[in-house]
């Protein structure tokens, strides 16, 4: 990925649950329930074990806060990774 491209990255997010559960219950909750997350945004680099997008990329001088609400996604939980135009 490219610095300050746009891309949508598919993810999986974890999830949990309430209550007492048996362990062929949470088997079957991990087979089915997989969090499947859409993200959007610019790319700013990877770092340690994350991708970072942002939603905002400003165009201020020397402002020195130049990327807005960034979005760490750990690498391990990326499926796919699409480039928008």
């Amino acid at each position: 990925m490219k610095k300050e491209n746009k891309y949508e990255i598919t993810w999986i997010d974890t999830y949990s649950q309430s209550g007492w559960w048996n362990l062929k219950d949470i088997k079957e909750s991990a087979i089915k329930n997989k969090q499947y997350i859409r993200t959007c945004g610019y790319f700013v680099g990877e770092f340690g074990h994350y991708y970072v997008l942002v939603a905002s990329l400003s165009e201020l001088p020397d402002n020195g806060n130049d990327y807005g609400y960034p979005k760490f996604i750990p690498v391990k939980c990326v499926r796919k990774i699409n480039k928008l135009t």
